[in-house]
C-alpha cells in the first residue's frame, strides 16, 4: 500500500474493511488485535487511545499501522505469526524483571503506588528491558514469585458491571449537555470496560482519588450515587476548564 504518515486516520476501501472486520472477529488472537488496531485508527481515533482500548504500548499501535500501510491485510497476519522469532527471555533478564515487580513503582520515579502486569509492561518497554511481551507472558515470568501486597493490585476490586439499561442511561449522560453527570458516566463506563483508574484519570484530567471514588461509590449504590456526585463532578470540570484557559 506504501508508506504515509500515521498523523492522519487510514482511508479503508470497503472490501478491505470488510476482511479486517472479519478478521477481527474471527481471526486467531494476535491478528485480530492487529485488525482491532487498524480498524480504530480508520476511525479517526488517537494512536495513544487505540493503545488504551486495546490493552498495548503505543510503538505496538505504530508498528502494526506501519506493516498495515507498507504491506496491507497481509501485514498484519505476518506482523503475527509470521518469521518472528518466539519470545524467549534470558535468566537475567527474567531475574530483572522479578526485581521489578518485587519493587515500589514510586521508588522508580512511577506515579502510580501499585503495579499491574499492564503497567509493568509499559515500564519494562519504557526502560528498554524488553521489546516485546504479553501480559500471558509476564504472568508466566512472575508465578511462583513472592510479590509485596502493597505494590500490586488486588484483581478486580474497583471492577463494576452494567446492566444494558445501565449502560445505556450512562452512554446518553457521557454525551449530554450536564458537565458534571457526563464526567461522572465517562468514568463508569470506562471503568466498566476493564480500564484502569490511573487511565481513566489520566484521559479525563482529572484526580485519581475522585475517580476511584466514584467508583466505590458507584459499587456501594448503584446510580444512587450520581445524585451526589454531580455537584462535584461540576467542580472538577469548571477546575479543568480554569486551567485550560489559564494556560
Amino acid at each position: 500500500m506504501g508508506k504515509r504518515s500515521l498523523r492522519r486516520p487510514l482511508e479503508l476501501p470497503a472490501s478491505v474493511r470488510r476482511e479486517l472486520e472479519w478478521l477481527a472477529q474471527n481471526g486467531p488472537e494476535a491478528v485480530a488485535r492487529n485488525a482491532q488496531i487498524v480498524l480504530a485508527r480508520a476511525r479517526g481515533m488517537p494512536l495513544k487511545a487505540v493503545a488504551l482500548q486495546l490493552g498495548v504500548h503505543p510503538n505496538t499501535v505504530r508498528n502494526r499501522l506501519l506493516r498495515f500501510c507498507e504491506h496491507g491485510v497481509a501485514g498484519l497476519t505476518h506482523a503475527a505469526t509470521g518469521s518472528t522469532r518466539p519470545i524467549v527471555f534470558s535468566e537475567e533478564v527474567r531475574s530483572q524483571i522479578v526485581r521489578i515487580a518485587q519493587t515500589a513503582p514510586t521508588s522508580l520515579g512511577l506515579r502510580h503506588p501499585r503495579w499491574s502486569l499492564r503497567r509493568l509492561r509499559a515500564y519494562l518497554y519504557d526502560a528498554g528491558i524488553v521489546e516485546d511481551v504479553s501480559v500471558e507472558g509476564l504472568r508466566q515470568i512472575l508465578r511462583g514469585h513472592d510479590l509485596p501486597q502493597r505494590y500490586w493490585r488486588r484483581g478486580r476490586e474497583l471492577r463494576i458491571r452494567l446492566t444494558p439499561a445501565m449502560e445505556r442511561l450512562l452512554a446518553t449522560w457521557a454525551n449530554g449537555p450536564n458537565p458534571g453527570r457526563r464526567l461522572l458516566a465517562q468514568v463508569l463506563l470506562a471503568a466498566s470496560q476493564g480500564k484502569e483508574e490511573e487511565d481513566i484519570a489520566a484521559t479525563l484530567g482529572i484526580n485519581l482519588d475522585q475517580v476511584e471514588s466514584w467508583i466505590r461509590g458507584f459499587q456501594r449504590r448503584g446510580l444512587q450515587v450520581v445524585h451526589r456526585a454531580v455537584s462535584r463532578a461540576k467542580h472538577f470540570v469548571g477546575a479543568k476548564l480554569s486551567r485550560s484557559s489559564a494556560g
